[in-house]
């Protein structure tokens, strides 16, 4: 691991490692029929030739090469942009909604989702129910429009990036996956 340039994950059951380069992450900007542009994932499942942007392969290439030498130059076997929810200083965010009083939030996982839903769900399902939770959590997972910037991020440049923007990932359009 290194906090800066990339992580892994432990080998699933066939043996494989997911590796990822470390950055504030991608967008995919997207204008609306209202005229509202907003970043929408694109689907794997819907593009499922879609790879990673060329940028992000050479720096999974150089994470390999610093931290796991011997894996460098073995061949990826699935490349895929993951679309995980990051807020701007990589802390969750469980909450109700402001302004929607009936919505609860819970998000910003960056990247920890998966390994904290059994601890983390507990929380998000007491807010749901109308259940408190304890006054620490409620502050550390609080509603925080004034965090804005990117100031404790890590990793790359530090700036998100528009897929539309980089070269390397997007399958050519076909009459099935469009």
């Amino acid at each position: 691991m290194n906090l800066e340039e990339g992580f892994f994950f432990e080998p699933d059951a066939e043996g494989q490692v997911k590796v990822c380069n470390e950055f504030p992450g991608f967008t995919h900007m997207t204008i609306l029929p209202n005229g509202r542009t907003v970043s929408v994932p694109r689907s794997h499942a819907v593009h499922p030739a879609d790879s990673i942007p060329t940028h992000s392969r050479a720096e999974i290439r150089a994470l390999l090469s610093r931290t796991v030498p011997r894996f460098k130059d073995r061949p990826f076997v699935v490349e895929k942009v993951c679309w995980c929810t990051d807020t701007m200083d990589r802390n969750w965010l469980i909450d109700i909604h402001p302004a929607h009083h009936r919505l609860v939030v819970a998000t910003g996982d960056s990247g920890n989702g998966f390994k904290m839903l059994p601890v983390i769900g507990t929380y998000i399902s007491d807010l749901v129910e109308g259940i408190k939770i304890p006054e620490l959590m409620k502050d550390a997972w609080k509603w925080r429009p004034e965090k804005v910037d990117r100031v404790e991020r890590w990793g790359g440049d530090g700036k998100t990036m528009d897929l539309d923007e980089m070269d390397g990932w997007k399958a050519p359009e076909t009459d099935e996956g469009v």
